[in-house]
């Protein structure tokens, strides 16, 4: 199933089934003039770091596709936490949920920080870009009702900010988020020759 928002005359698959995140992705490839098109597909996620587990997808989507793409992987790092729960982040929460996270930083500090690598697949192999948003956790979960609906976003407040990521706009959250700074530095090097690398 594909999802297209028209831009310029470069044009991108999306890999992925969460249509939160693509929005994010395709705004920020829209200021690029890159058409992005979601492709659904569950895809493996095979190992212990963000690198590996990036990659597989990226392997994954490729061969399913056959075409140019990119895929994205996030943890979240605790720093207090030697960087739990990291690149498991969702796994983790769904065993453990709100209340074992809490548990975590319970007495420690709640600074910690996002990491979003974006993986760009051809014939060629894999390129790996990366994006960083630090900020501190909340002492409760925001209510439900709140724009983001990504778990962790909804108990992340950024740097310099007082409300969780959930509040922010589409618009608001791609001006610093680490998943933009990611997409973005992607878009620098594609529209700088490696869409015709794709080719």
């Amino acid at each position: 199933m594909y999802i297209r928002i028209c831009c310029d005359n470069m044009q991108l698959s999306v890999v992925t089934g969460n249509k939160e995140k693509f929005d994010e992705i395709a705004l920020v490839l829209a200021e690029f003039g890159i058409d992005a098109a979601m492709a659904k597909a569950e895809l493996m996620e095979e190992g212990a770091t963000l690198e590996e587990r990036v990659t597989s997808k990226a392997q994954h989507a490729f061969s399913l596709f056959q075409k140019p793409l990119i895929v994205d992987d996030t943890g979240i790092f605790f720093e207090a936490c030697n960087g739990f729960p990291g690149a498991l982040a969702k796994q983790i929460f769904y065993e453990i949920g709100y209340t074992g996270l809490f548990a975590r930083l319970r007495g420690k500090s709640r600074h910690a920080h996002f990491r979003t690598l974006v993986c760009y697949v051809d014939a060629h192999g894999e390129r790996l870009f990366e994006g960083t948003w630090h900020g501190r956790i909340a002492t409760r979960v925001d209510a439900t009702d709140t724009r983001s609906q990504l778990m962790y976003e909804r108990i992340f407040i950024p740097e310099g900010s007082e409300k969780t990521v959930s509040w922010l706009t589409l618009e608001e959250k791609i001006l610093h988020s680490h998943r933009a700074q990611a997409v973005r530095r992607f878009c620098e090097f594609f529209v700088d020759g490696g869409a015709k690398r794709a080719r």
